[in-house]
């Protein structure tokens, strides 16, 4: 039998979120091009490794987002089990627009879940930050998958 990356998923946003400047908030991802074993969860926006799964995985991923020409910093978060494990910023000082991916790998046990974040802040203090989504164009998204013979 041929070998396979499974469980797997492709998460993204079919539509635009709006977050409050400064505030962590978890990304919603809505919709999927692929989940096998019910990885992930568009209701919880949460990915959590199948039972009997338990091993290597590797997440990757990218957010594009906006707050017009006066954001200082975003904050790119992965959660595991409620704490976190991974940060990723950026400095957006000098685009409108601003996107950053990210990659995580490791060991998990089943029933390990993981959630996505971002904060945006703004160095004028106000404004709202809006992470672009469209059923289109893969904008923002979220995907991971189990490694095979790790």
């Amino acid at each position: 039998a041929a070998m396979k990356n499974t469980p797997a998923f492709f998460a993204y946003k079919s539509s635009n979120q709006s977050l409050s400047n400064n505030t962590q908030t978890t990304l919603t991802y809505d919709s999927t091009d692929y989940n096998t074993d019910s990885f992930w969860d568009t209701s919880t926006n949460k990915a959590t490794i199948p039972s009997g799964q338990a091993g290597k995985y590797f997440f990757y991923g990218q957010f594009l987002a906006t707050m017009g020409e006066n954001v200082a910093v975003y904050k790119m978060q992965i959660d595991k089990n409620g704490s976190y494990i991974q940060q990723v910023y950026t400095d957006s000082s000098s685009s409108e627009y601003k996107g950053m991916t990210f990659t995580y790998s490791g060991d998990f046990s089943a029933g390990d879940y993981f959630e996505f974040s971002l904060l945006g802040q703004a160095s004028d203090g106000g404004g709202t930050v809006t992470v672009l989504g469209t059923s289109g164009q893969r904008f923002n998204y979220v995907a991971g998958y189990k490694l095979i013979g790790a």
